[in-house]
């Protein structure tokens, strides 16, 4: 086996890299995993597995961890490998907007081995569940001979949480490896290429072989052993085509939105890594800069992602609103967005393209850009906010003029931020509603240490009552961390709500 060289300059990362990575805001996780039988890092406990180019092997082994960014994670089918596993759940109080790992969504798994004849040692995959095991244990279809269940005991744990995706093996796969399910990432990318590039072979010809001048090709058989199969070629052709036609329809409507109302588009990235369509028009970027109202809490900025807006699965719209002081006296809307997810990064690209916007309209009107043009009241989500704060680093960072560190950036982008006074309540009244964490005798005192929360006078204060929240109610403890993050200035006191 080879092992990447601990000083190879172009992929340079400290090493080894802790099992316990407590990823700092701002600082995606540094490492990709990757491991294939050709190149595999051995993994102990206490290292964590790191290659420069990611292969994802389905079928992982041993004990090991490893870390990796979302957009790998959600690539390689949530990091599931070929192996029969049943799906365990995972425990209360982890959230995917956690900053570590160890405070993210737990989804725990387990391998359930492999079933084989004693006589012609056929593999046969388990099912899910041990009672459809049981139902599956018979005489063999070939032979007649008795089939038996090869248990196994190695389990995966997988942390989603705001910086990336931590994964911890556990166990060894002493055993046969069961019929296979599914295309692994590679194997799907290389299909979906040949697909897109012989678009009228049938299923038949691409089992065959594309014809050549010197004969039929190379056939998809190659790929995966799934793929001997015409109907199972016919299925994964007609998915790869549905996909590409539907992504010709949005290049059509996006270029129709573009002819019919010129100029609302203000950005678009549709690619692998993350999606974002932001719309302005001329009326709401004229919202961007108004007076200072001194007599009502109307300033700045209140940002919010809708859920279920979109017939699309994880899919937010991003609004960003002002309060109009002068005709309509309401909030409205000044910069909207499609984002197809609710990492750090699609909020980044967000606030990116408001600060742009605040600066075009400042430069329109001769103003000078300040801190203070991007205020904002946020939800309490640890991904918005750190995409806000990325997003203002990114912005300064490229103005000349600003000789600020970037540490700098980040200390005043926290300042700036404000938390969400109804986001904070509707978790409240989520959390006081489950049992097993806060008694019902209990909802009051619940309640009153919430109350007490937002009445604090500084920083020190709120800590000293999270603290005596966390020993009153310690099964909640991990919901109220991810509530109240430090940052600079007491964001959550009730005078910034």
């Amino acid at each position: 086996m080879k092992a990447v060289p601990r000083t190879d300059p172009e992929h340079a990362v400290s090493w080894p890299m802790p099992v316990g990575l407590q990823s700092p805001i701002l600082r995606p996780v540094p490492i990709i995993p990757a491991f294939s039988q050709q190149d595999r890092i051995p993994a102990t406990s206490g290292t964590t597995s790191v290659l420069p180019q990611p292969v994802w092997d389905c079928w992982y082994d041993g004990d090991f961890e490893l870390d990796c960014l979302l957009e790998f994670y959600r690539e390689n089918h949530q990091l599931r490998g070929h192996w029969s596993c049943e799906a365990l759940g995972g425990l209360e109080g982890g959230s995917v907007n956690a900053e570590t790992w160890d405070l993210g969504k737990l989804t725990r798994r387990r391998c359930h081995g492999v079933i084989l004849c004693i006589l012609c040692k056929i593999p046969i995959r388990p099912h899910s569940s041990r009672v459809r095991i049981q139902k599956q244990l018979g005489p063999c279809s070939k032979c007649g001979a008795d089939l038996v269940h090869r248990t196994c005991g190695a389990t995966a744990n997988v942390y989603v949480f705001v910086n990336g995706v931590h994964f911890k093996h556990q166990g060894s796969h002493d055993h046969d490896r069961p019929p296979r399910l599914k295309l692994s990432a590679s194997e799907s990318k290389t299909l979906r290429n040949l697909i897109l590039e012989n678009p009228t072979s049938g299923p038949q010809q691409l089992l065959v072989g594309r014809p050549t001048i010197d004969g039929p090709g190379e056939s998809v058989a190659t790929i995966s052993p799934l793929l001997l199969n015409s109907d199972r070629i016919s299925y994964e052709r007609r998915k790869i085509i549905e996909r590409t036609d539907k992504n010709s329809n949005f290049d059509r409507e996006i270029s129709k939105i573009e002819r019919t109302y010129p100029g609302v588009i203000q950005f678009l990235q549709w690619g692998n890594r993350f999606k974002i369509i932001t719309l302005q028009t001329t009326f709401m970027s004229s919202l961007l800069t108004k007076p200072l109202i001194d007599s009502e809490a109307v300033n700045g900025f209140l940002s919010d992602a809708t859920h279920r807006f979109w017939n699309m699965d994880k899919s937010l719209l991003m609004i960003t609103s002002a309060f109009e002081p002068t005709h309509l006296k309401s909030w409205v809307p000044v910069l909207v967005s499609f984002i197809d997810g609710g990492t750090a990064e699609h909020y980044r690209a967000h606030f990116l393209q408001l600060f742009l916007a605040i600066k075009r309209e400042c430069e329109r009107l001769s103003l000078v850009v300040t801190d203070e043009h991007f205020a904002n009241v946020v939800d309490f989500s640890a991904a918005e906010r750190k995409g806000f704060i990325l997003a203002f680093v990114d912005f300064w960072i490229e103005d000349e003029n600003d000789s600020r560190s970037e540490d700098d950036l980040i200390e005043k982008a926290g300042k700036l931020l404000r938390g969400c006074l109804r986001h904070f309540e509707a978790q409240i009244t989520r959390v006081k509603k489950i049992s097993a964490v806060v008694h019902p005798s209990r909802i009051d005192l619940f309640e009153n240490f919430a109350r007490q929360m937002l009445r604090s006078s500084s920083a020190s204060e709120f800590m000293d009552t999270t603290e005596e929240f966390k020993i009153a109610f310690p099964d909640a403890s991990k919901w109220i961390v991810s509530q109240t993050i430090p940052r600079s200035g007491d964001t959550t006191s009730s005078d910034h709500l």
